[in-house]
């Protein structure tokens, strides 16, 4: 039986030190003596011996005779192979080449395997061998990094082990810190890289070294991505100060949550909030807020790099304390100064802008999002319950129609008299009459067009009446005609229209949203790298994917020569990133979105048409061919 010794320790939880058995290739049983865990012993000192492991050959010698059953064989343990053994089994086997290496692939730096090979000839010469036959010889493994030395199988000369990789501080492989870059810039991630590496056939490093690898960068991306966004700043208080603004900015700020926010149990545990300048053209991260649940709070010893959102509040009031820190972080540098805020029909928000506007100097409006308020007056106008319809629609289809043909139009109608406006408040006063005038001018009533107006014109008629469900005017009853003005006129009274006077979306933090949780996937989220995963697409955004993951590189203390697989590789990248960017503003782009948008939108209404084989009731019913009563 297995002794056991307690070591007892002041302050510290005592610890079990085992002796003895170790389990092999037999499940170890109680009061059962082992064969091979001791040996009888005749002489009076005789005491416990533990587990002493076979040599190799002693172990082949045991269990591999054929005609007999190894099973009972004393020695259950796999031996251990020494690189003493392993240089005898190079030396004295005499197979071919091919079978001695195996099929396992290494990467090696072509520049220390020729110091290796030049290191083995300059000695290899004092040996006088007759007939040399060198072998590489493996002989450590750290991640993807390899060790070896070269032995010749004639006089058994063996040369210095050299690694054949490159050294970082620390002594670190950066083949292994490379690992780094595509877990920080793309969705992969240790499980991906290993079954990527074996299917190559490469011994792939541990999940422990690659999570431990990306430990560490993260914080780099994090870094790096912070003065990043301090030199968007300085470059938007330079165009700022060129326009005669002073050094304020617009921003725009929304917040998306890893789980969809739900009353009762809330699944949400994570959430993203950037800010987003709309003063330039380029639409610039000037800050990035990350509020999470699931990391463990820091000890007064370890340095992180934030701390976790109070685990007792909700998900959700991470939008408006992300809202307020973004602006503080901003003041805080003293390079630019928030003028107002866009964001969706929040009402957090709204309250968490108007409280700090009333504490501190700097005067913030809030302003809605052009797209949120749209889009929800397509959905009250969907609820309204029309009685009118035509022929070839039903009630609720048509009425569906005629919101996103009334959604369209003051859309245009907005985007038209923002070009054509300065003042604000006449903006605001040509607003109000122009949603006055939509419905009549789809009715077919064009007299007030002129007047009220920015978008129907004579040469627009066609295309107005285009867009209306079979392609004519609406045919409406006085009480829906006043249901649909009512509801047009509340969303743009005088304090609705003040909302939206500056004509400002939230598209940009969206699509920041979706490249943040497509490098760090909702499903397979780490809480503690979570925030540098972020960062880093947030980086990427910012520079492009290929400048990013070379200047990621470089914090992480990796060279790259220019005409290196990486640069040509990240140059291209960038360099498809800028033609898909151009080819978005022609006009064949917009034309072929135009209409797949189109086909989408009508999808439902396709799917009842006679001409559709899939409807098997109008097939039915128009297939004259067929004796029903047959």
């Amino acid at each position: 039986m297995s002794s056991t010794t307690v070591k007892k320790t002041r302050g510290r939880r005592p610890k079990r030190k085992d002796h003895g058995f170790k389990k092999g290739n037999e499940e170890w049983k109680k009061r059962r003596k082992s064969p091979s865990s001791t040996v009888p012993d005749t002489d009076e000192d005789s005491s416990f011996k533990g587990i002493v492991r076979p040599s190799k050959s002693l172990y082949d010698g045991i269990s591999y005779n054929p005609g007999e059953d190894n099973s009972k064989a004393p020695m259950i343990l796999r031996p251990q192979v020494s690189k003493l053994e392993k240089k005898e089994e190079i030396v004295n086997n005499d197979e071919d080449d091919d079978e001695e290496l195996g099929q396992e692939n290494y990467i090696i730096n072509l520049q220390k395997m020729n110091i290796l090979q030049q290191n083995f000839l300059d000695f290899h010469d004092f040996q006088k061998c007759v007939k040399p036959n060198s072998k590489l010889l493996i002989t450590k493994h750290l991640g993807l990094g390899i060790s070896g030395m070269l032995i010749c199988k004639s006089c058994k000369f063996e040369s210095e082990e050299i690694k054949l990789y490159h050294e970082g501080p620390n002594r670190s492989c950066m083949l292994n810190k490379a690992i780094a870059i595509p877990m920080l810039k793309t969705k992969v991630g240790p499980t991906d890289i290993q079954f990527f590496l074996a299917s190559l056939n490469i011994t792939p490093p541990s999940l422990k070294l690659m999570y431990r690898i990306l430990n560490e960068s993260a914080p780099v991306a994090t870094k790096l991505n912070k003065e990043s966004m301090l030199k968007n700043q300085e470059f938007v208080a330079k165009v700022q100060s060129l326009k005669g603004q002073g050094h304020t900015v617009d921003i725009e700020v929304d917040t998306s949550y890893n789980n969809r926010v739900q009353s009762g149990f809330e699944a949400g545990t994570m959430s993203i909030s950037p800010a987003v300048e709309c003063s330039t053209s380029k639409k610039l991260v000037l800050s990035l807020n990350v509020s999470n649940k699931l990391l463990k709070p820091s000890s007064p010893n370890t340095e992180t790099l934030s701390q976790p959102f109070p685990i007792h509040q909700s998900i959700t009031s991470s939008e408006a304390e992300s809202a307020v820190k973004n602006i503080e972080s901003i003041h805080e540098t003293g390079i630019l100064s928030v003028r107002s805020v866009t964001s969706d029909q929040s009402a957090q928000v709204e309250k968490a802008i108007r409280n700090l506007s009333a504490k501190s100097s700097h005067g913030i409006t809030h302003f809605y999002c052009l797209v949120h308020r749209m889009r929800t007056l397509q959905k009250r106008l969907q609820n309204l319950k029309l009685k009118s319809f035509i022929h070839g629609y039903d009630s609720d289809s048509f009425t569906r129609h005629t919101a996103r043909v009334v959604r369209s139009r003051i859309c245009f109608e907005i985007m038209r008299l923002n070009k054509v406006t300065q003042n604000r408040s006449v903006f605001k006063r040509k607003v109000q009459q122009a949603s006055k005038n939509v419905i009549p001018c789809l009715s077919g009533d064009h007299t007030n067009c002129n007047k009220d107006s920015a978008y129907c014109r004579k040469s627009k008629i066609k295309h107005i009446v285009r867009s209306l469900p079979n392609h004519e005017y609406l045919v409406l009853t006085p009480d829906d005609e006043v249901k649909l003005t009512n509801e047009i006129q509340k969303f743009f009274n005088d304090i609705n229209s003040e909302k939206i006077k500056n004509v400002q979306t939230t598209n940009k933090v969206e699509s920041i949203h979706h490249r943040c949780f497509t490098v760090a996937p909702k499903n397979t989220n780490w809480p503690r790298n979570f925030e540098g995963l972020c960062h880093s697409a947030v980086h990427s955004d910012t520079l492009n994917r290929g400048t990013s993951a070379v200047v990621l590189a470089q914090g992480l203390g990796l060279t790259y020569d220019f005409d290196s697989p990486f640069r040509k590789l990240m140059q291209s990248v960038d360099d498809i990133n800028i033609y898909d960017k151009k080819r978005q503003k022609t006009y064949q782009f917009r034309k072929q979105r135009h209409i797949s948008k189109l086909r989408k939108c009508n999808r439902r209404l396709a799917s009842k048409s006679m001409y559709n084989s899939s409807n098997n009731d109008q097939c039915w019913e128009h297939n004259y061919a067929i004796d029903v009563n047959r």
